[in-house]
């Protein structure tokens, strides 16, 4: 048995309602039963109000038991709270970092430009222009980057 434990057992056994009559301190139930008379007065006080004294300290402590109970679970919960954050946070980074690469793909100048291929068996230029890299993917690096997927390039 705990400390504790041992001194609300100890209280609850113990007699109840002490009084201090002026020479001893007695029971209200029972005024023949006392603690002898040889006590000081300070003394007579004390002992006479030691179970309201040990009830009013027991149930500070009880509330002290159940603020740290409180402070625990806050101190939990706050945990969860700044991992969920945290979570939402980096998600919120990859976004950025996958619309940005969208953006820059079609910030690109050189994306838009058209380049002349040589090929012998283009009879008369001897070439053609390729289509620009901006017309050929027809947005769908922006459609992929507004639903959150990366193009990984």
């Amino acid at each position: 048995m705990d400390k504790i434990q041992e001194i609300r057992t100890a209280l609850a056994e113990a007699t109840p309602d002490w009084v201090d009559n002026g020479n001893e301190i007695v029971s209200k139930q029972n005024l023949r039963l006392g603690i002898g008379g040889f006590l000081k007065d300070e003394d007579n006080h004390l002992a006479a109000n030691a179970p309201e004294y040990i009830t009013y300290l027991l149930q500070l402590l009880d509330g002290v038991d159940q603020s740290k109970i409180n402070i625990l679970a806050a101190r939990d919960n706050e945990r969860n709270l700044k991992e969920q954050a945290r979570r939402i946070i980096d998600g919120l980074r990859k976004q950025i970092e996958i619309k940005d690469k969208a953006l820059e793909f079609y910030a690109d100048k050189e994306n838009y430009e058209e380049r002349f291929i040589e090929d012998t068996n283009v009879p008369i230029a001897g070439g053609y222009f390729s289509t620009p890299k901006v017309v050929k993917e027809r947005g769908e690096r922006a459609r992929a980057a507004l639903k959150g997927e990366d193009t990984n390039e």
